[in-house]
This record gives structure tokens, C-alpha cells and sequence, in this order.
């Protein structure tokens, strides 16, 4: 297939807007992107004049043409010969849309669709192809909701994709998630509330809900949550597992699920010292002197725990000589001097044998997209 004729699916059902751009198709060809719904509206009329000039289409657009064609965010599916003239909008218009609202954090996207009104390039915009607001009620008609709402159940520790299913292929965690599990804990997920150094060879991974979280919700904002929350946390560790392993190149690589992700208000219930037992042995600091290792999360015991042994990297090769290739030491000296460092504990229970990598195999970047079947 060449690479101009990218087939993209859309909804059959949705409205008939087609009718006021009939050069819009389903196959991304030059002229025609495709891109997904969001729900950030059009940008301010108002603002058009002032910054894609006198005359412009983007100047003039009505806000339903806006919404239609341009209310639109990632993944953006576009021609390369689209992108350049679209992407040197974007980056004009990127200043002086955000210092119309300091306070707006979508200013990037409507810079976007200035960019492409100022063209004018319509987009097909798409709705399966995102998932991200779990509020029940519009974002179903908006984002891909209707591919998961109808899962039976999943398991958190490992999910996969029913067979059959189809599923969105981008989570836009730009939310927080929240979910109690079947024993009133809970369980949460924010952007800035994981760990600064969560790709410090040292410190290890996000702690995951149990394995039944999406199972035993009983409503369909909860099950959302779940499901995000699910998907998140397999998928960061996925991501910060492949990197330890390819990038931290001396000592132990700690791939030990301990760090537990906290509400805003939620009290530390682990200090953090410099002894491994005391981080990781659920002391409850009541004096106030052991400051939490982090602002929103703390690392706790986990029975399935494990670390990855591995040896220096030094090795030599067939002629005696050191390798010197020093790729990856980013990962390893990040956070050295944090004085927190549980890379030697191996759990509460002594027994380290059930967490081990007994097969050997590594995670791949092949396992952090939603390529179940």
C-alpha cells in the first residue's frame, strides 16, 4: 500500500457533516488528515483576526465548521506534504495564542487548529481512536468508550483485548483516575504524583492495583477508572522496565513493584531514611523528622515483588578488549545521591524465587501499545 492511501475507520453512525466538505474521505491522501475528536471546542473567534491576519479562512470560520473539522487533537494521521506548511502555522501561532490565556492549558491545540483553518485544511475527525475523560455521558459519543464499555472483565496485573474487541489505540492520561477495589482501598493514578526518579535503576516500580480491580466495580464511571488505572500502571512499567534493562548497565536493576501512588491529602504512612528496612518495612513515621521520599507516593512491601540480577557490562570482547560503549548511563546515574535507595530488598517474606525472570524474557517496546489480540 503506498503510504499516501492510510485507511482509517470512522463511525458509519455518526452525523451527516460530510455533505459541507465533500472532498473529506476516510483514506489519508494529500489534503485530507484525519485526526481525533476532542472536546476543547473551536478556538476563539475573536482571536483569529489578530493572529492568522485580515481575510484569513481562519478569520472568518463559523464555529460549527470549527468544531467539525478542526476541533481535533492526537493522533494526528496526516500527509508529510500537509504537515510542513501545517506544522510552520502551528509553531507561529503557538505564542501568540497562549499569551491570549495564560491560564488555558489547551492553548497548544487551539494554536493547531488556527494553524490548519488558516490553510484551510479540513481533518475527518474520528472518535474511537482515544480514550481519556471517564465521566459517563458525552465523552461516549467522543472518544472511544463504546469499544470498551462492554468488556465482561480484565485482569489489572495483565490486560488484554477480548477476543474479537477492538480497542482504542491512545490513553491521554491528562486526568486523574481513581478506583477502590473489593476491599476498600484505594487505588489511584495521577501524572504528577509519580516519582521524579522513576527511572533511577534503583528505585523501582509502580505498585499496581489487584488483579480484580475492573471486575468488581459496580458502575460504569467505575469501571472506566479501572480501566485506565489497569492500563496505566502495566504500561508505565512496561515502559520504565524495558529502559532499566537495556539502559542501567551496573549492579541490580530494581524492577520491584513498591512504589504506591498517593492522594493529594493522603498521609505518609512510610518514612523515608537511608536504610532499605525502614522504607520498605511500613514504620510509620508519627515524629515528623523522616521526611516522605516523595511528595505524593511511597514505597511499600509487595509479596510479588522481584529484581533483575545483573552483572557489570564492562565484558570484554572477542580480542580482550574492554567495551567501552557507555549508552544508557543517563539511567544509571539519575537520582544516585538519593538516600532512599531500596535496591537491595528483597521482600518481606525472604524468599525471592517466585519474582524472578525465570525465563529469561525481556520487556519489549512491542509490549507498550495495545497490540493484544
Amino acid at each position: 500500500m503506498p503510504r499516501e492511501d492510510i485507511v482509517v475507520q470512522h463511525d458509519e453512525s455518526s452525523p451527516n457533516w460530510v455533505s459541507a466538505h465533500p472532498e473529506i474521505t476516510t483514506v489519508v491522501t494529500k489534503g485530507h488528515p484525519v485526526a481525533q475528536a476532542y472536546g476543547q471546542g473551536g478556538y476563539n473567534k475573536a482571536w483569529g483576526e489578530d493572529i492568522c491576519g485580515k481575510g484569513s479562512p481562519c478569520a472568518i470560520m463559523e464555529e460549527d465548521e470549527k468544531v467539525a473539522f478542526y476541533a481535533v487533537g492526537a493522533p494526528y494521521i496526516i500527509h508529510i506534504d500537509d504537515l510542513h506548511p501545517v506544522a510552520a502555522n502551528w509553531q507561529k501561532f503557538m505564542k501568540p495564542v497562549f499569551e491570549k490565556d495564560k491560564e488555558d492549558i489547551q492553548a497548544d491545540m487551539y494554536a493547531y487548529e488556527m494553524a490548519a483553518a488558516s490553510l484551510p485544511l479540513p481533518h475527518l475527525r474520528v472518535q474511537h481512536m482515544m480514550v481519556s475523560s471517564t465521566e459517563d455521558g458525552n465523552p461516549a459519543r467522543t472518544e472511544g468508550w463504546s469499544l470498551i464499555d462492554g468488556w465482561d472483565e480484565m485482569s489489572c496485573r495483565e490486560p488484554k483485548t477480548p477476543p474479537g474487541k477492538r480497542v482504542p489505540t491512545v490513553l491521554h492520561y491528562c486526568s486523574g483516575y481513581e478506583a477502590k477495589d473489593i476491599r476498600g482501598n484505594l487505588w489511584l493514578w495521577h501524572k504528577g504524583h509519580v516519582p521524579h526518579d522513576i527511572l533511577s535503576c534503583s528505585t523501582g516500580l509502580l505498585k499496581p492495583p489487584p488483579d480484580d480491580l475492573y471486575n468488581t466495580q459496580d458502575d460504569l464511571e467505575g469501571r472506566r477508572n479501572a480501566w485506565m488505572l489497569c492500563q496505566l500502571f502495566y504500561h508505565v512499567n512496561n515502559a520504565v522496565s524495558a529502559y532499566k534493562v537495556n539502559h542501567c548497565q551496573t549492579g541490580d536493576v530494581n524492577l520491584r513493584k513498591t512504589i504506591r501512588i498517593l492522594p493529594n491529602d493522603a498521609p505518609h504512612t512510610v518514612k523515608c531514611s537511608d536504610s532499605a528496612g525502614d522504607v520498605l518495612g511500613g514504620v510509620p513515621d508519627t515524629t515528623g523528622k523522616h521526611p516522605p521520599c516523595y511528595p505524593y507516593a511511597q514505597r511499600e512491601p509487595e509479596g510479588e515483588d522481584h529484581m533483575i540480577q545483573r552483572p557489570p557490562m564492562a565484558d570484554q570482547d572477542d580480542n580482550g578488549a574492554d567495551d567501552d560503549n557507555d549508552n544508557g548511563n543517563s539511567g544509571h546515574d539519575a537520582d544516585q545521591d538519593d538516600d532512599s535507595d531500596d535496591s537491595n530488598y528483597h521482600g518481606d517474606d525472604g524468599d525471592n524465587s517466585k519474582g524472578e525472570n525465570q525465563d529469561g524474557d525481556k520487556t519489549t517496546t512491542a509490549d507498550l501499545f495495545f497490540s493484544h489480540t
